[in-house]
């Protein structure tokens, strides 16, 4: 694997400048895409561990739909972490983004060498190599320990897997077991299974035997998945069977809000931002109609339709796919696109392309998740993890429990915080001016700009929650340019006594 992996000099070096970029960004990026990143795995494995409550798990819990192969996974490395005295909860979870970092480039890459013989032109080689490592969002998505990127990646590997098996029969065993392993981990890429099964049966004319023994691998692991369950829920049950119930047979997946069916290419185009987003869709499209017989074609089109056909939609359910687009990008850019006569205009897409594309990955390697309130949980936690102190919060720069909702991140909490959330900031002044001891507050950089309840003249400045200075924004400011966005960040500030 090492050979398939280190296939030249340029991929090595690549793979090792990968691993550096991927690494600083997963220290850096601090919280989680998503709250089901935290709630339904992170907390599901405080549980077990002893650690809280289990009437404080979402609803999910309760419906047993949560499969737990990756909470189990969560579940003993934080046991061992903690069995080595390595309790800081957020130098746990930074070892779960390193440990998955790790799984992603070493997968991506096993799929680079599968798949490198499909660009035949050196120079197009580079610009796979790269483009599979370096799209601006690789990095801190392949730093989430979430469901949808563990899935997908693990779904890679069975691609990979599958164009290799002509040279390893027992490879078919192999393939249905890390098929049905990235199916327990989310069971959306069933989608994708469907049309990676229909590709093999209709087009690569696949061998009874080959659907036997994948069968029988699915299988088996399917049943170690029911063994998983009924140990974690101490109840017989099985959560796919539980989750195909609650969603498809009682529609519950409406509750969550309706997107057209077009959500998906809608967003492909604006959230990679258009400079990315444009050549991405332009060339799944041309590869579709270009390739009808490709596996790819197959899976990707499938994992689309089923997804754009299912009322509730998140631009997150697309992430299983995200690293088969660099192949597509190059494949179409080969055949189609580079052999354009007006060369300057290639030439110019091309530049702007990476241009936007590698001042994204820098932006981003320096950026806590969202607009970084666990940067600043972490900061309390490093900082003010052994005394009694107060913080003081609005609704809208909460650390630890959400006011739209009643889950509490029972895995950061801290005991000797006495959290105390206020409606405005002029309620912090009359707190601030009634303390008898230090006391932080937690502020959002619009609410200090809005108003002045509160004097920070006298108060101790420690951390902004976005890698921006505060000071940077009021220049800006003055200078007549204005990002709304930034009045988001979080402000830490800690106030002496006033007795």
């Amino acid at each position: 694997m090492i050979k398939t992996i280190f296939t030249s000099n340029f991929s090595r070096n690549s793979f090792l400048i990968a691993c550096a970029v991927y690494l600083f960004t997963a220290y850096h990026s601090v919280g989680f895409y998503h709250a089901d990143e935290h709630y339904q795995i992170l907390e599901f494995a405080n549980m077990r561990l002893g650690n809280s409550p289990a009437d404080e798990l979402p609803w999910e819990y309760k419906k047993q739909i949560r499969p737990v192969v990756q909470v189990s996974i969560a579940m003993i490395v934080i046991g061992f972490l903690e069995q080595i005295s390595i309790t800081n909860p957020y130098t746990q979870v930074l070892i779960l983004r390193v440990f998955t970092v790790f799984i992603v480039l070493l997968i991506s890459s096993f799929f680079i060498g599968k798949t490198r013989h499909l660009i035949n032109d050196l120079y197009h080689e580079k610009i796979y190599i790269v483009s599979s490592y370096f799209l601006w969002f690789f990095p801190f998505l392949s730093s989430r320990f979430s469901s949808e990127i563990w899935s997908g990646i693990f779904f890679l590997l069975m691609i990979s897997l599958y164009l290799e098996k002509n040279s390893r029969r027992s490879t078919t065993f192999l393939i249905g077991f890390v098929a049905a392993f990235s199916f327990l981990l989310r069971f959306q890429i069933g989608f994708a299974l469907v049309g990676f099964l229909g590709w093999v049966f209709f087009v690569e004319k696949g061998t009874k035997q080959f659907f036997l023994k994948f069968i029988l691998s699915f299988a088996l692991v399917l049943v170690l998945g029911f063994f998983l369950d009924t140990w974690f829920y101490q109840v017989l049950t099985f959560s796919p069977l539980n989750y195909l119930i609650e969603f498809i047979a009682t529609n519950n997946a409406q509750n969550y809000g309706i997107s057209p069916w077009y959500f998906y290419f809608e967003r492909l185009l604006t959230v990679p931002t258009l400079l990315v987003g444009i050549p991405l869709l332009i060339s799944l499209i041309v590869f579709f109609v270009k390739n009808p017989k490709n596996m790819f074609t197959w899976i990707l089109l499938s994992f689309l339709f089923f997804h754009s056909i299912i009322g509730h939609k998140e631009v997150r359910f697309m992430f299983p796919m995200v690293y088969i687009l660099p192949l597509v990008l190059c494949l179409i850019f080969l055949r189609y696109i580079g052999h354009f006569k007006h060369k300057i205009v290639i030439r110019v897409v091309f530049l702007l392309f990476f241009a936007c594309n590698f001042l994204l990955v820098i932006l981003m390697s320096f950026k806590g998740m969202g607009r970084g309130r666990l940067v600043i949980a972490e900061y309390v936690y490093e900082h003010y993890n052994r005394k009694e102190i107060d913080v003081i919060y609005t609704s809208e720069s909460y650390l630890f429990q959400d006011p739209s909702g009643p889950l509490t991140m029972n895995f950061y909490k801290q005991p000797n915080l006495n959290l105390i959330q206020v409606n405005n900031s002029c309620e912090i002044s009359s707190l601030i001016e009634n303390t008898e001891r230090e006391t932080l507050v937690v502020i959002e950089l619009g609410d200090l700009k809005l108003d002045n309840c509160i004097d920070t003249h006298d108060a101790l400045f420690l951390k902004e929650s976005l890698p921006v200075k505060k000071e940077w924004i009021s220049t800006l400011n003055a200078l007549g340019f204005k990002i709304p966005k930034l009045d988001n960040m979080l402000l830490l500030y800690e106030f002496s006594s006033k007795n």
